[in-house]
């Protein structure tokens, strides 16, 4: 995208965000809303593309108290079962359009990507100190488009059109779960050669892997999913939203490895469907060589979303 529309978004919606609420399975609630609207019936909402959604627990439970066997968004919206897990949402960039990184951003098309960043609350970040004796940001990774300011759990990397409606999710990925684990792994095997590091804060860290960690580790992908649809549907009004498959993100750009589940499993989920026919904006581009990757290469495209 370019960087004018980068700009532009980021001052029409600030680069901090509003607090995001999520519990395991709320994306379900969100994408039934986007296709019930004012109101569906449930025969008519089985029927559609998000119709398995209705057989998930949870709905069954929710639908178990509607009259008349009517889907309003404004209900789904309004329930919280359970107590959520607060998250902070920032936008960031990725890239400068710079043709000679190219391949080193990992972008489809060599032009910055928008960031939409999955941050921690602040009764995270204390969990963390507590447990830990650390700072959160002093554990962070760098080189990737985490926030500045805020310790980042997961982030997406997006390649928006607004003229023609359309975005790409380039990426979706969390570093600090990878990172904290293998710095917890790396001090069980070798706890005594570790300066600085004593058996009361090795048990804060076991303790925050296997208490705090594990329940945003249960739900990062689906969280940070959820928050980008809401980003591109809700505030940007985009409503053809595309995936990178597994395959078709490895043709059109180097990817180092990530895992296959989320550039298969998960956007199946999501009730994305696999097709063809990539983006407008990438099918008309001017790079020859963008043009050649295209071929063959296969996406996801989100369920369509009433206007």
């Amino acid at each position: 995208m370019t960087q004018t529309d980068i700009d532009f978004i980021r001052t029409c919606l600030g680069t901090e965000r509003t607090l995001f609420y999520y519990f395991k399975d709320r994306y379900a609630f969100q994408l039934l809303g986007y296709a019930a609207g004012a109101g569906q019936r449930v025969h008519a909402l089985r029927r559609s593309a998000v119709g398995r959604l209705l057989d998930k627990p949870l709905v069954k439970r929710w639908l178990a108290g509607q009259p008349a066997g009517v889907v309003q968004r404004d209900r789904l919206d309004a329930f919280w079962p359970v107590e959520p897990m607060l998250y902070r949402l920032t936008l960031g960039q990725w890239g400068d359009g710079d043709t000679r990184e190219w391949a080193w951003d990992q972008v489809t098309r060599p032009e910055p990507n928008l960031v939409l960043q999955l941050n921690f609350s602040n009764q995270h970040n204390h969990q963390f100190r507590t447990l830990t004796g650390d700072n959160p940001l002093d554990e962070q990774g760098y080189g990737h488009p985490v926030s500045e300011k805020h310790c980042t759990l997961a982030w997406s990397r997006l390649d928006v059109d607004l003229e023609t409606g359309e975005a790409l999710i380039e990426e979706v990925q969390s570093d600090w779960i990878s990172e904290i684990e293998e710095t917890l792994a790396y001090f069980d095997r070798r706890l005594r050669e570790a300066y600085g590091w004593t058996p009361a804060k090795h048990a804060g860290w076991r303790r925050y892997v296997e208490t705090v960690l594990r329940r945003h580790k249960a739900v990062w992908a689906e969280a940070l999913l959820s928050a980008t649809l809401h980003l591109l549907i809700d505030e940007l009004g985009i409503h053809r939203i595309y995936f990178h498959t597994d395959a078709g993100g490895r043709q059109l750009k180097p990817m180092a490895n990530p895992p296959r589940s989320l550039y298969s499993r998960l956007p199946r989920r999501f009730c994305f469907t696999e097709t063809e026919t990539a983006p407008t904006f990438l099918r008309s581009t001017r790079h020859r060589r963008l043009r050649q990757r295209l071929r063959g290469a296969r996406f996801f495209v989100s369920t369509p979303v009433p206007v």
